[in-house]
């Protein structure tokens, strides 16, 4: 179950980082400017729920989370405008 669970997190992290990237396509920025708003998108809430209840920042434990949303964030970002 815990397994399950992880997995769900890493597509939530992947799904938020595509709709970082889309709206900093509407707004014509760069790839670099694009990944730096898909990590925030992807990785904000949950940094900000660690942070109020007072636990060990998740992207920080485990780094997966943090390379998914950089490598999400870039795919989409070159993926889309190429379109």
């Amino acid at each position: 179950m815990l397994e399950f669970v992880y997995w769900v997190g890493m597509a939530a992290v992947a799904v938020n980082a595509l709709t970082g990237v889309m709206e900093a396509e509407r707004k014509a920025i760069d790839v670099m400017g694009a990944t730096l708003v898909a990590v925030a998108t992807a990785l904000g809430g949950g940094t900000v729920r660690d942070v109020l209840l007072n636990r060990n920042i998740l992207w920080i434990a485990d780094r997966t989370f943090l390379i998914t949303a950089v490598v999400c964030g870039v795919d989409a970002f070159f993926l889309i405008s190429s379109c």
